[in-house]
């Protein structure tokens, strides 16, 4: 009886062997995924491919699970997303990892994603066999750099031209020439590029040096950037708003006024660059 006893024992050691073997035999899945993902800017552009498959070919899945791992209070946080234990074949998995905001489905899986979110873990079990899984590191994209703080015009600065040169006023100044009189009342000017800005309000929005070369810019892609300008002197004479290249200087040009006297003509201008 005792021996009976122990060729029983021994039948059920190697039955369990068999059954551990048949286990074994069953072995992994491979997860096909990305191992890192950037994510988009806009983040309902998410889309993650994902596939699995058992690498036994008589092998089943028994499931496979999406989990999403957040960082909360300095803690990490592990939340089942969505298991799936339904498979067509038996042996495949293949789907996507999405952001939509509209659920999931056992192909796509809605992420619900926000920015605590680092990884997500992907766990393959298969039938009588082992579980593999993946992790797909969540990358944030790149912070855009902080703009420059724009810079201020400088204060405005009074400059004269005189024609003929005299008294210390020159024909030259500040990237502007006083070129020739037209006629008893009409003076031309010219510079290496200049803008007539079309009114004073347009003048007085320009403040910063990012925004005189904007509005420089803009000229010149229209067409509107030459390299004269007339205006007429005395009663007939109405302000000049004007953007002025001097070299490599743009500088914001107000003509306040013009003034025709025999021998002592003038021109007043104020300046900001």
């Amino acid at each position: 009886m005792k021996k009976f006893g122990i060729y029983l024992m021994t039948l059920a050691l190697v039955a369990m062997t068999f059954v551990a073997c048949d286990k074994d035999d069953m072995g992994s899945a491979t997860i096909t995924a990305v191992s890192e993902y950037e994510i988009p800017e806009n983040p309902a552009a998410i889309s993650i491919a994902v596939g699995v498959v058992a690498k036994e070919a008589e092998a089943k899945l028994a499931n496979v699970t999406f989990e999403v791992v957040s960082e909360e209070n300095g803690n990490e946080v592990t939340k089942t997303l969505r298991q799936i234990t339904s498979f067509t074949p038996s042996n495949t998995y293949t789907g996507a990892i999405i952001n939509t905001g509209s659920g999931s489905t056992d192909e796509l899986i809605d992420l619900g994603y926000t920015e605590n979110m680092t990884r997500i873990i992907i766990t393959a079990q298969v039938k009588d066999g082992d579980k593999t899984s993946k992790t797909i590191n969540l990358k944030k994209g790149e912070e855009p750099p902080t703009p420059p703080e724009p810079t201020q015009l400088s204060d405005p600065l009074d400059f004269t031209l005189g024609r003929p040169e005299h008294g210390g006023f020159p024909e030259t100044a500040m990237g502007l020439t006083w070129a020739s009189n037209i006629d008893g009342n009409t003076a031309k000017f010219t510079a290496s590029a200049l803008v007539e800005l079309q009114s004073e309000s347009q003048y007085a929005m320009i403040t910063t040096r990012e925004a005189l070369q904007t509005a420089f810019d803009a000229a010149n892609t229209a067409g509107g950037v030459k390299t004269e300008f007339t205006a007429k002197s005395d009663a007939n004479f109405a302000d000049k708003y004007l953007i002025v290249k001097d070299g490599t200087t743009l500088r914001l040009v107000h003509m306040t006024d013009l003034k025709f006297e025999a021998g002592a003509n003038k021109a007043y201008f104020t300046e900001k660059h």
